[in-house]
């Protein structure tokens, strides 16, 4: 699960700013997923404390 703030947010940025767009993320449904080939650090004190690891054989979903 994710959470974001109310405010607006800037994705897709670069250094001039020519493909920035802004979104608002809140009480929006994220998935996110993970190449498992990725290096992935399950010790690092920010993905201790930001994130769950949760494994699926399958595909999953959540009725709201």
């Amino acid at each position: 699960m994710f959470q974001a703030n109310n405010d607006i947010q800037t994705l897709g940025e670069s250094k001039t700013g020519i493909y920035s767009y802004d979104v608002c993320l809140w009480r929006v449904p994220m998935v996110i997923t993970v190449d498992l080939s990725a290096d992935w650090y399950p010790e690092d004190a920010w993905i201790k404390e930001n994130c769950i690891d949760i494994l699926s054989d399958g595909p999953g979903w959540v009725e709201a």
